[in-house]
């Protein structure tokens, strides 16, 4: 018998399961194999520690929780179940459409009617008056973002 077998066969000769011609084969190669013999103590030893192990008792009712259990999932739903689907469902849909909608679709700008209409050049001055009269610089992002934008507008529209 060789190693690669001794392996194999190490568990069925620790529960006793393997035949009498082959136990006598694999004593053989036990006795003369350091590495299998190693295996086989190491076999033993964690066979002996699994079965000192406690077991859990299981209840004593556990049957009866267990048959109950599928006769809950075997029961066919009441008549009335297919009315509450709906009734959970379509509110939550509608939000969710609602919620789309919102984001998907632009609001109208709302402008105050007496709103007077600014040139590009009217509302940089504006900018650039809101801009200097800061108590601190650039204090108010949108402002100087709405200055950067108005400058490059400006280079492009002179440089061409």
């Amino acid at each position: 018998m060789n190693c690669g077998k001794v392996q194999a066969s190490i568990s069925d000769y620790v529960d006793g399961r393997l035949p009498e011609r082959e136990t006598l084969e694999f004593e053989k190669h036990i006795g003369s194999c350091p590495i299998c013999a190693g295996e086989l103590d190491e076999t033993r030893r964690m066979v002996s520690a699994l079965r000192s192990l406690a077991v859990p008792r299981s209840p004593v009712d556990l049957w009866p929780q267990v048959r109950e259990s599928i006769q809950a999932a075997e029961r066919p739903a009441p008549a009335w179940s297919f009315l509450v689907r709906p009734v959970l469902i379509a509110p939550a849909a509608i939000a969710a459409a609602a919620a789309a909608a919102m984001l998907i679709l632009p609001l109208p700008k709302q402008v105050p009617e007496n709103f007077p209409a600014l040139s590009a050049s009217e509302y940089r001055g504006y900018v650039t008056e809101h801009l200097r009269f800061q108590k601190r610089p650039f204090a108010d992002p949108d402002v100087v973002f709405t200055a950067v934008e108005l400058d490059r507008t400006n280079i492009r529209t002179n440089g061409e």
